[in-house]
This record gives structure tokens, C-alpha cells and sequence, in this order.
């Protein structure tokens, strides 16, 4: 791994774990994966008749300043994702 790869890898991290931070929600890094997975969201969520269930979202992070891997728009960035990689994780839990 290239030193600007390790750089990027770094900022996606930071950059995640202080989003998480504001909004309370933990975060886990997964390390060495093999499933797409950098790192999952977990949250304890209440509904409104009380139901508490653990939640999580397993994501993978990128970073980039290639302008062809990604669009802005505005409110929202799309990101060129490899088949392997979005099959990975669109797949069902148990």
C-alpha cells in the first residue's frame, strides 16, 4: 500500500467517525476484510410503541479525487462501485 493510499484509508476513517460522533451512532472498523466491508454503523433504535432493536449497516468506505469515480449532485455523490464490491454488500443478512 502506497503511502497516499494509506493517507486516504486514514481521512475516509476520520472523516466517517466524526459523522458518526455527531449523530450517535458507533461505528466499528473491520480490518483486513474480505466481504467489502470497512466498517459497520450500529445504533440501538426505540419505534414508537416502544421496540428496541440493535441496527447495523455494514459500509464500505472510499476516497478519491479522481473526477470519473464519482458525480456530485449536491445533495448527494454517486460512486462508481465495483460488481464484486456491491454484490458483497446488497447481500441478505441471516
Amino acid at each position: 500500500m502506497t503511502q497516499l493510499s494509506k493517507q486516504k484509508e486514514d481521512i475516509s476513517i476520520s472523516y466517517v467517525s466524526a459523522i458518526c460522533a455527531v449523530a450517535g451512532v458507533d461505528y466499528e472498523i473491520v480490518r483486513h476484510d474480505e466481504d467489502s466491508t470497512d466498517g459497520i454503523f450500529k445504533k440501538t433504535v426505540s419505534l414508537l410503541n416502544g421496540v428496541m432493536f440493535d441496527a447495523q449497516l455494514r459500509i464500505q468506505l472510499k476516497c478519491t479525487s479522481a473526477d470519473s469515480q464519482y458525480k456530485d449532485f449536491g445533495t448527494r455523490v454517486s460512486y462508481r462501485l465495483k460488481k464484486k464490491n456491491y454484490d458483497d454488500l446488497r447481500r441478505e443478512g441471516t
